[in-house]
């Protein structure tokens, strides 16, 4: 992911966030992104959990999260 990128999800996450109003809801968005990421998991490491996950868990955490 170039810059250019990072800048316009940051945005998009941050416009996200600032509409979210209770926990239920960012709950909801964290039960969403774990659905995702273990639904087109193709391999025993799941590297779409490590993409969406790897700075808020450590790399063993994720692993014995989501990897087979």
């Amino acid at each position: 992911m170039d810059d250019m990128e990072f800048a316009r999800y940051s945005c998009d996450i941050r416009k996200v966030l600032k509409n979210m109003k209770d926990t239920e809801q960012f709950e909801t968005l964290v039960r969403n992104v774990v659905a995702y990421a273990v639904a087109n998991n193709k391999c025993k490491t799941n590297w779409i959990a490590y993409e969406l996950f790897m700075d808020v868990l450590p790399d063993e955490l994720i692993a014995e999260i989501f990897n087979e």
